[in-house]
C-alpha cells in the first residue's frame, strides 16, 4: 500500500476508496454534522466532520446517477462499537420520521454497504455539502414533497428490502432523509411492540406490515413517524376499506398535489395482502383487557 503527501493532505489508497487523514481539504464542512449513537445506556454525539473521511464513487439509487462522495462507511463506525448484550439489530432513524431496522448478523449490513456521506460532487465539480434534492419525475400526479437532505446523506450499494432481504421488493432506502440516529436494539422486542405476536391468524397481516409498512408507519407511537400511526388517533382500518386501502397502496394517489400525500406506489401488492393487513390492524387497535 502506497502512502504519499500533497499540500498537507495525506491519503492512503484503499482500493476504490481513499481515506483522508488531514484536516486540510479542498472542501470544508459548513458546521458540524452530528449523528446520535445510542448503545445500551451510552449516548454519543458523533461529529462526522471530525472523522477520517474516505472517498468513493458510486451510483446513488435515490438520485439515479453516479457521484463522488466523502464520508464514512457505516461498517467502519460499527467496528469500534460492538453490539451491547441483548441487542442484535441496528435501527437507523432519519429526520423525515422513517426508521429502518437492519439485523447485525446474516450479512445484511455488509450487502447494504452503506456510507454516511457529508459531501459530494458530480464529475469534476468541486465537492459540496449541499446535496441535490430528489425531485420526482413529472407525471400526471407528481409527488409534491421532494426529498431534501441536511448535513449528511446515506448512500447504499443495494436497495434490498431489509426485512425480506430480497431484491425487487419495496425498498425504504429510496425514501430516507438525513440520518439522525443509530440505535442498537433487540429486533424481536422491537417487532413485538407493534402487536399481534403469537396469534397464528394474524401472522400474515403482521408480515405484510413488517415488509411493506413499518419503514414509514408506527403503532401507538412506536416505530416510524413519517406516515400516519395505524392506531392513533383514529384506527386506520375503521376508515379505510379493503378496496380503498388497496388502491391507496397500489396506485399513485390522484389527489397527491392537493393533499400533500407521499405514499410510494407498491404496484405488486395483492388484495389478499391487504385483507390480512386490515385483519391485523383491527386486532392491534382493540384495547387489551387487563
Amino acid at each position: 500500500m502506497r502512502n504519499f503527501c500533497s499540500r498537507g493532505l495525506r491519503l492512503r489508497s484503499l482500493g476504490p476508496a481513499l481515506l483522508i487523514f488531514g484536516a486540510t481539504t479542498a472542501w470544508a464542512a459548513d458546521g458540524p454534522a452530528i449523528v446520535t449513537i445510542e448503545r445500551g445506556g451510552v449516548v454519543e454525539q458523533l461529529d462526522l466532520t471530525k472523522e477520517a473521511l474516505e472517498e468513493t464513487e458510486r451510483r446513488d439509487p435515490q438520485l439515479g446517477e453516479t457521484r463522488s462522495y466523502r464520508g464514512v462507511p457505516l461498517l467502519r463506525l460499527l467496528k469500534t462499537r460492538p453490539a451491547p448484550a441483548g441487542t442484535d439489530t441496528l435501527l437507523l432513524i432519519f429526520d423525515n420520521g422513517m426508521q429502518v431496522p437492519v439485523g447485525l448478523s446474516g450479512g445484511a449490513l455488509e450487502a447494504l454497504d452503506a456510507w454516511v456521506v457529508i459531501a459530494s460532487r458530480k464529475g469534476k465539480e468541486p465537492f459540496t455539502g449541499a446535496f441535490p434534492e430528489v425531485v420526482k419525475k413529472k407525471t400526471a400526479t407528481p409527488d409534491p414533497r421532494p426529498l431534501r437532505f441536511g448535513n449528511n446523506k446515506l448512500v447504499v450499494a443495494r436497495t434490498t428490502n431489509p426485512h425480506s432481504q430480497k431484491d425487487g421488493d419495496f425498498s425504504p432506502w429510496l425514501f430516507v432523509g438525513t440520518l439522525t440516529t443509530l440505535r442498537w436494539i433487540n429486533g424481536a422486542s422491537y417487532q413485538a411492540a407493534f402487536g399481534g405476536v403469537g396469534v397464528p391468524e394474524l401472522a400474515r397481516g403482521r408480515e405484510v406490515f413488517l415488509s411493506r409498512c413499518q419503514w414509514c408507519h408506527g403503532v401507538r407511537g412506536h416505530g416510524s413517524r413519517q406516515g400516519w400511526d395505524f392506531v392513533q388517533p383514529v384506527p386506520l382500518h375503521s376508515w379505510r376499506s379493503t378496496s380503498s386501502l388497496l388502491a391507496h397502496v397500489r396506485y399513485r394517489n390522484s389527489s397527491a398535489v392537493e393533499g400533500g400525500f407521499m405514499m410510494p406506489q407498491q404496484a405488486d401488492v395483492t388484495e389478499e395482502e391487504i385483507v390480512e393487513l386490515r385483519k391485523w390492524m383491527a386486532a392491534i387497535a382493540t384495547p387489551v383487557e387487563q
